[in-house]
């Protein structure tokens, strides 16, 4: 049986949600590790629950103590249950499996699937912060039987030698029908102004508080839904009753893509002061393909080059002013004509998970 270890939340987690789909349609076994964060007790099949209170954006020495917690829960429960195959997804879910496989089972299988580089996250913490979470990279690369990466420029970003290849699985939505194309549901407003939409998490430097100020202004109409930071959630829901703002919170994610495919535009700003972000690799990429919108994103960035390069989107630089000129400039024509783009590209990716399950990762976990 396969174990999935995830810290972040599980039922809006598209990357995670496609194994779960492509097991259970081969009926392959699986159970799944989570952490209930808020305190909202979903009821997710074949899911365990660590129950500790934490909020999802929480810094300093508060945040480290919450990880170890979490950390002796996961190898606890490891001890007590016996998995040959754990898929952690990023640094703080792979490296109680490390700890496990290290001291406990050495035949353990262990595939470290790197969401995000951890410790490029952590460019405001103190130093022996971001040693301490090095080093666990570090040893989590050296010890991992199988390393997954969402983006091949992924590697350019971890200054560590592989024991063996690497496997790329970019951030593709997987789908086994297509039905969120076929919803009635529609999001009108009473002007002409474009639809922006955006759906995930609610954090620092995504750009977000400059939104908030766009949406303000009436220049937009504004599609939100997500969860993260309170501050930032306070402020969607301070405009939630504007006429040109439809705030939704946090949706499942078939919802999420119908409300990105009522939209015009899919908004995925970055900011470039976080060295993750220079690598960032947005689900928001290829669903803008899937959805065929085109996609807003920041100048400089990886992202943003793969938009310029592929003519299906925008990029401008991270300040308030080039957000409302391209609001103020750009036309619905122009938005339409990129948009069949994203579509036409959406014919080179329509398969890849399915091909990776199938070849590479079936492979893995059934030696």
């Amino acid at each position: 049986m396969i174990l999935f270890i995830r810290s972040n939340s599980i039922i809006s987690d598209s990357r995670l949600n496609r194994y779960i789909s492509y097991l259970n349609k081969e009926r392959i076994p699986y159970h799944i590790l989570g952490w209930d964060r808020v305190g909202e007790k979903p009821k997710i099949k074949n899911t365990t629950f660590y129950k500790k209170k934490s909020g999802y954006n929480v810094g300093g020495l508060r945040a480290v103590w919450y990880r170890i917690l979490w950390t002796l829960f996961v190898f606890k429960f490891l001890c007590r249950n016996k998995f040959y195959i754990i898929h952690g997804c990023d640094l703080d879910a792979v490296f109680p499996a490390i700890m496990y496989k290290m001291i406990i089972n050495r035949k353990c299988k262990v595939i470290f699937d790197v969401f995000d580089w951890f410790s490029d996250t952590l460019s405001n913490q103190g130093k022996l912060v971001r040693i301490a979470f090095s080093q666990m990279e570090k040893i989590s690369v050296k010890i991992a039987d199988e390393i997954i990466l969402c983006e091949i420029e992924r590697k350019n970003q971890i200054p560590y030698k592989f024991k063996k290849p690497y496997l790329i699985l970019p951030n593709i939505p997987y789908f086994e029908n297509t039905i969120v194309l076929e919803s009635d549901v529609k999001y009108k407003f009473s002007n002409d102004n474009p639809i922006v939409s955006y759906v995930g998490g609610f954090y620092d430097e995504r750009f977000l508080e400059e939104l908030v100020k766009l949406a303000r202004s009436g220049s937009i109409n504004l599609l939100v839904a997500g969860f993260g930071s309170a501050e930032i959630t306070t402020l969607f829901h301070e405009i939630s009753d504007r006429e040109n703002v439809k705030f939704f919170g946090k949706v499942d994610y078939e919802h999420g893509l119908n409300i990105m495919y009522n939209s015009d535009i899919i908004y995925a700003m970055y900011c470039k002061s976080n060295p993750n972000h220079i690598y960032a690799a947005p689900n928001k990429y290829y669903e803008a393909m899937f959805l065929g919108k085109p996609i807003l994103s920041t100048k400089g960035i990886i992202v943003g080059d793969k938009i310029l390069k592929n003519e299906m989107g925008y990029v401008i630089e991270e300040n308030y002013r080039d957000l409302e000129q391209f609001f103020f400039n750009v036309n619905s024509s122009d938005i339409a004509e990129k948009g069949m783009v994203a579509k036409k590209m959406w014919e080179h990716y329509s398969d890849y998970t399915e091909r990776f399950m199938e070849r590479k990762y079936l492979n893995i976990v059934q030696k």
